[in-house]
């Protein structure tokens, strides 16, 4: 007896603390899934967005809507209970008691009252009415390992398509035995009503004295975690939770019961605020609190919009047994396969009259694989198969059912079966390259969009082109790629040609050489220069031109490389250039002796220049000044005088060898502070260029006078203010005479 009551107690203590468990804190999957669900199937988010407007809309009075102040709506329940004869395989009494606690805590009745809570007018009841128009008790029991779920979208898709009733007109809530071993549940969203997917999942142990069912019940009626979005508050209509009367929150730990998490209350100056303070979370079903006790009265308002304006179908249901007497569906679609050999079938259920929703099994083994109007599916493999409809509304059940024959390749480009590179779609190929294709050899016939009848067939790739080929098979049925065709494109694989525009025939010593590509085409170039101490090396350069001063005493040898996205690789020929020396580095210093300047002797040619101007004849290696002047040489070797040079300039001024009577200068006032006037005369109606320079024979300005024929002359001035104060020599052309003047800070 002693240890019948000790097994007890051990019995009643490990049932409070599951009980408890459940009641305090619980992870719930929804958020994921949905992501997932998201995902997998484009455009499900936006329908979420637009469900959120719609109730946005309505509460700011943007759009009408059916009064739900005192009306209840009650909505119509199937458990189907998929297990593997384990405990999650549970008796009807605790479905049953399921169903009575969710309805007492949407009520915020007691045993759950709480003073936080308020109503929401949405029941629920076990449908008594199943989708044939046959009496039910609401619960369905499947044997199945899917009972243990790994947290994927395989899973739970293929979990619900063992049994789902029509999502349009009943809410399905699957019970199994585990979810990713600790999760407790998770739902869809209103915007996925209707779709195969919808409804809740939940793990058997939360379905008595837990929340776990109403959290994922206020979910499927649109309700999100109050800790949604964190503390941003600008709009509590658009931010957070999207329900203005529950406080901002940022935390999913379920201890303490009512936390702080928040101090964002004020944030919002929307209008719908109701906070004027900070205050407390609330003990809501929708947080992971251990104290979940109630809906907030926006919460409830927002799930009574949602059952009537975003799961109204659920309201025409007759699966509780209230709305008898509706038309007969009748189902009708039309079915077409794909010409593309890829599997896939259309189907169009326009047809069908007095239905919300239709189930499809496309493979007659008795499992829907789909729910929905219109739509594409995708057989796995060719065959012939039978496609059957069943059409629901809240007047029961119709079937229809039509045989159809499809092909699916094995191969994404099928019936060819062999390319030369490992792609499907889109082959990248060097220009000239032959490209071999290989089509299914246990065909009877091929033939190819260029014309070949041969099973495999080799192609010169010179332009680009797209190939598809069309077989008949051993039994006549004929396969083609129309859909798929291989598109190959060709690229460039001629080598780049390099070369540099040489006018004279030679470069010279110092000269900067640009070398480019004469035939350009797109893809990446890299530049190569040989040194004779380095070796070839990379510039890193992938331009189409490349400058570089070659070495002077050993030349420069120039490459570039090519490749694209072919593949396509190829390189330049390779261009030398060796440099002419010139006979002394630019600006050498002449020599001077006496009045003789020269430069050192070396075998080459010359000309001398006075103020930049040729002296006729002087082509000597030497010269002797006779005049006032300033002297340069220009030396090159024979036969480049491209590459020749100039030397220092020597200036030399002789007193008294301008004749009076030929110069047409005289200075008004020297020296001379900011302008030098000077009186210009002579007979002959010419220009006349006055230029100054300085004493090293740089010329630092110049002004030409038009002319100078009026009687007696006249006065000019040249400005010389941004002179520096110092000696300057004035030069006259053509007379070539010259004057020395002084440059002053002010003048005297």
């Amino acid at each position: 007896m002693r240890y019948l009551i000790l097994l007890f107690l051990l019995t009643f203590i490990l049932l409070m603390d599951a009980s408890d468990s459940a009641a305090q804190n619980f992870p719930c999957f929804t958020t994921e899934m949905n992501e997932k669900w998201d995902l997998a199937h484009p455009g499900i988010a936006a329908d979420r967005h637009r469900s959120d407007a719609t109730i946005y809309n309505i509460i700011t009075g943007a759009q009408q809507s059916r009064n739900t102040g005192a009306t209840v709506y009650t909505l119509p329940v199937v458990f189907h209970i998929m297990h593997n004869n384990g405990p999650e395989n549970v008796d009807d009494t605790i479905i049953q008691h399921a169903v009575e606690e969710l309805n007492l805590r949407f009520q915020n009745s007691a045993p759950y009252y709480d003073s936080t809570g308020h109503p929401v007018m949405v029941q629920f009841c076990l449908a008594s009415v199943d989708p044939f128009g046959n009496p039910t008790n609401g619960i369905t029991r499947t044997v199945t390992l899917l009972t243990d779920l790994d947290g994927s979208l395989a899973n739970d898709i293929a979990l619900k398509n063992l049994d789902r009733w029509p999502p349009d007109l009943y809410y399905n809530i699957w019970v199994v035995h585990s979810i990713l071993g600790t999760v407790a549940g998770y739902s869809t969203f209103p915007n996925s009503a209707g779709q195969a997917w919808d409804g809740v999942v939940a793990e058997y142990p939360y379905l008595n004295n837990s929340y776990v069912l109403a959290h994922e019940t206020g979910h499927y009626l649109g309700l999100y975690h109050t800790f949604e979005g964190a503390c941003t508050n600008f709009n509590c209509l658009i931010d957070g939770d999207q329900v203005c009367d529950t406080p901002p929150d940022n935390s999913s730990v379920g201890n303490p019961c009512m936390g702080n998490s928040c101090s964002t209350e004020m944030q919002d100056t929307s209008g719908f605020n109701p906070f004027v303070s900070d205050v407390d979370d609330l003990p809501n079903y929708m947080d992971y609190t251990w104290c979940p006790n109630s809906f907030s009265q926006g919460q409830a308002t927002r799930m009574e919009l949602a059952t009537v304006n975003l799961r109204s179908n659920l309201l025409l249901s007759n699966g509780c047994g209230t709305n008898p007497g509706q038309p007969q569906p009748q189902a009708f679609f039309t079915i077409s396969a794909s010409p593309c050999n890829n599997g896939e079938v259309t189907v169009n259920d326009a047809g069908t009259l007095n239905a919300y929703t239709s189930d499809w099994d496309f493979d007659g083994d008795g499992i829907y694989e789909a729910t929905g109007h219109n739509f594409t599916f995708t057989m796995a493999a060719s065959g012939t198969y039978t496609v059957t409809q069943r059409a629901f509304g809240p007047g029961g059940m119709d079937s229809y059912t039509q045989v159809i024959t499809v092909l699916k390749g094995n191969t994404f480009n099928y019936p060819i079966i062999s390319y030369p590179q490992q792609v499907t779609d889109t082959i990248r190929a060097c220009h000239g390259t032959v490209l071999t294709f290989e089509g299914d050899s246990a065909g009877t016939s091929w033939l190819w969009s260029n014309g070949a009848t041969t099973a495999s067939i080799s192609v010169v790739a010179d332009s680009a082109f797209a190939l598809s080929l069309s077989m008949t098979d051993t039994n006549g049925v004929t396969w083609n790629n129309q859909c798929t065709p291989i598109y190959v494109l060709v690229y460039p694989s001629d080598p780049p040609v390099i070369t540099y525009d040489d006018t004279l025939g030679y470069t010279c010593q110092g000269d900067v050489v640009t070398l480019y590509i004469t035939n350009y085409n797109p893809g990446i170039y890299y530049w190569y220069v040989y040194h004779i101490t380095t070796g070839w090396f990379n510039t890193g350069s992938h331009d189409t031109t490349y400058s570089h001063i070659p070495d002077p005493a050993y030349g420069s040898q120039f490459y570039v490389t090519y490749s694209n996205a072919a593949g396509c690789n190829s390189q330049s020929n390779i261009v030398l250039i060796q440099p002419q020396y010139t006979v002394y580095f630019q600006n050498a210093p002449l020599t001077v002796n006496g009045y003789t300047l020269s430069t050192p002797n070396s075998v080459h040619q010359a000309q001398w220049y006075n103020y930049g101007i040729p002296i006729p004849g002087a082509t000597g290696l030497s010269y002797t000044v006779t005049s006032t002047g300033c002297y340069s040489k220009e030396a090159w070797f024979p036969g480049y005088p491209g590459c020749a040079v100039m030397s220092d300039t020597v200036c030399f001024l002789f007193a008294g060898v301008n004749d009076p009577m030929e110069d047409p200068i005289q200075f008004v006032a020297n020296p001379a502070a900011s302008a030098l006037n000077i009186h210009l005369s002579h007979d002959r109606d010419e220009p006349v260029e006055l230029s100054v320079y300085d004493l090293e024979g740089r010329k630092l300005l110049s002004r030409t006078h038009k002319s100078c024929s009026l009687a007696g002359g006249h006065e000019i001035s040249v400005d010389i203010s941004g002179l520096a104060e110092g000696y300057y020599l004035l030069v006259s052309s053509p007379n070539r005479t010259v004057h020395r003047f002084v440059k002053t800070a002010t003048a005297r």
